[in-house]
């Protein structure tokens, strides 16, 4: 997938008095098999099943370092599954960079799932980070029924004001992502969630840094990344500004920690990320 491997030795690992530009070959945009499958050192197994994106947040990097949105191979998933399962391990997380964007012939990101419920010895599924504009309500429905596919959703949101989320042109806006996770909620019995936001984004003014955090605070968020951002699109990200709205928002996540009925969202059995119903195995 365009990688370029360097040479290790110590000559190589020096410092270079002058840049080193390194061409790979064009990233493929046809879907994907992995020839090799690295032996997971958790009791999680990580199984990629998509790679690239097509969205072009502004702040980020990928559509060029990845490329454009590709799948993998419906049957390498099923086979590195069952050799991890044959392994011993009995819980795989489904990743990729867009991950909601899988799609494999006719197979889709829930059909894909179905597939995998009926390896046997499998007992626990775990999607990785996805993109609301992706969740569609067959997922929400699969997650509610299965017995495999474990009730959480991490979903970046990145800024709760609709002028910066279009600054970083970002396709939802605050009321359709909060729409998103009321439906959620009300769709699975005891879903944890999580969320990643930004801080300092350029032209982000207190104001707008106030409706994150009350976004922060009204979503049931027990868990969420929040992140500066770096030196080179921020003058002084650093600041004691940057560093009070980052604690601002810690603030608000060791609170929505402690408090399961945060402002009394419909939630029947608390928010944190539970145990699949057939889980046996230890985490």
């Amino acid at each position: 997938m365009g990688l370029t491997v360097i040479s290790s030795s110590p000559q190589a690992l020096k410092k270079q008095p002058n840049p080193e530009v390194l061409h790979t070959r064009t990233i493929d945009r046809e879907d994907f098999t992995l020839p090799e499958y690295g032996e997971p050192d958790s009791t999680r197994a990580l199984i990629k099943i998509q790679d690239g994106c097509d969205v072009m947040c502004s702040f980020c990097l990928i559509p060029f370092a990845r490329g454009h949105e590709r799948s993998r191979l419906r049957d390498d998933v099923i086979r590195e599954a069952e050799i991890l399962v044959a392994g011993g391990y009995r819980e795989i997380v489904l990743t990729g960079v867009n991950v909601g964007q899988y799609r494999q012939d006719e197979t889709d990101l829930v059909g894909l799932i179905a597939q995998l419920e009926a390896v046997e010895g499998l007992e626990r599924i775990r999607i990785s980070s996805i993109e609301p504009t992706t969740i569609t309500n067959a997922l929400l429905d699969r997650m509610a029924a299965s017995s495999k596919l474990c009730p959480y959703l991490h979903i970046p949101l990145q800024s709760g004001d609709d002028t910066v989320l279009s600054a970083m042109n970002r396709p939802y806006d605050v009321e359709e992502f909060t729409r998103l996770i009321r439906k959620a909620i009300a769709a699975i019995p005891r879903l944890g969630l999580g969320t990643d936001l930004m801080v300092g984004f350029p032209g982000e003014t207190e104001e707008a840094f106030e409706h994150t955090l009350g976004i922060a605070r009204e979503l049931p968020f027990p868990t969420f990344m929040s992140l500066p951002i770096p030196n080179v699109l921020v003058p002084l990200p650093r600041s004691c500004r940057t560093r009070c709205r980052l604690r601002s928002l810690v603030n608000v996540q060791d609170y929505s920690r402690s408090c399961p009925a945060l402002n009394a969202w419909p939630l029947q059995n608390g928010i944190s990320d539970p145990p699949c119903p057939s889980s046996s195995s230890p985490e």
